[in-house]
């Protein structure tokens, strides 16, 4: 019996720590993604107001809005990602998009 209780510890355990490693990577990603999306934006917004010679501004101009494109990318990307990965996110979100009700879908569903 004690050795039973002390696997169980064991593997729950390892599954948060596996959990908390998953979370972890998933919050790295997205925040080193983040900053390569914006990085160019923040450096091409500096040269921009550096900058005196006016023929160089429809090129900071230019590059500025493939910045934001990337950036805008990544956005959208977020949701995708965190759907995958996270099964926290995915009851939230379905709770979320279900008014709370994700309950009672669930006990309709194993009812029929």
């Amino acid at each position: 019996m004690h050795k039973a209780t002390e696997n169980q510890r064991r593997l729950t355990s390892s599954k948060k720590t596996i959990d908390y490693n998953k979370t972890t990577r998933l919050v790295f990603y997205n925040t080193l993604f983040f900053f390569i999306s914006l990085f160019p934006l923040g450096v091409s917004r500096t040269l921009l107001l550096l900058s005196s010679t006016e023929f160089l501004w429809p090129m900071f101009i230019d590059l500025e809005s493939i910045v934001l494109v990337i950036f805008t990318l990544n956005t959208m990307s977020h949701f995708v990602i965190y759907m995958l990965m996270s099964s926290q996110y995915q009851n939230t979100t379905k709770e979320l998009f279900l008014c709370g009700d994700s309950h009672q879908v669930e006990q309709k569903a194993s009812i029929e």
